[in-house]
């Protein structure tokens, strides 16, 4: 029977998912009231030159870009709270378990054959592999906290080294 050690809550901040979503409204705001009032043609880097309609056309697209944006960033956390599976990543003695999109990864300590890290801007993605090849991301924004996230990589390179 294993036995639970950690329970770590783990899912996309709510906070950072509204300030995009601001940001991306805002942007969809400006650009509709550039394209509804646009009199002119634009440049684009002394390289691609658009008349009016054309530049008209450009700002549209680009009002329907930032409002898909900021419509998922109202719609990901609706769905990731209505969802089955428990936003919860769970270290026991013999292995883990954590979300994955729509599914519950769970392995054995055992299991893991390998392990990388990825900084990418202060982003940290621990990527896991384990027997059957597929590779499983843990991602440290979605930690409440840094410590946590250190706890997590902690035990994670404890667990992963005695098995080596």
């Amino acid at each position: 029977m294993k036995q639970i050690i950690k329970e770590y809550r783990y899912r996309s901040g709510y906070l950072m998912m509204s300030l995009i979503t601001l940001m991306f409204g805002a942007g969809a705001f400006v650009l509709y009231h550039m394209a509804v009032t646009n009199d002119r043609g634009l440049i684009i880097n002394g390289f691609i030159k658009l008349n009016e309609s054309q530049a008209d056309i450009f700002y549209y697209v680009l009002t329907g870009f930032s409002a898909v944006f900021a419509i998922a960033g109202i719609v990901i956390p609706l769905l990731e709270m209505s969802a089955k599976i428990p936003r919860v990543l769970t270290v026991y003695d013999d292995g883990m378990s954590f979300p994955m999109r729509k599914e519950m990864c769970e392995f054995k300590w055992y299991e893991i054959t390998n392990m990388t890290e990825t900084n990418v801007q202060g982003t940290i993605i621990i990527e896991l592999t384990p027997v059957t090849g597929r590779k499983y991301s843990i991602n440290n924004r979605m930690f409440k906290s840094k410590k946590e996230f250190g706890e997590v990589y902690n035990i994670l390179k404890e667990k992963i080294k005695v098995q080596a």
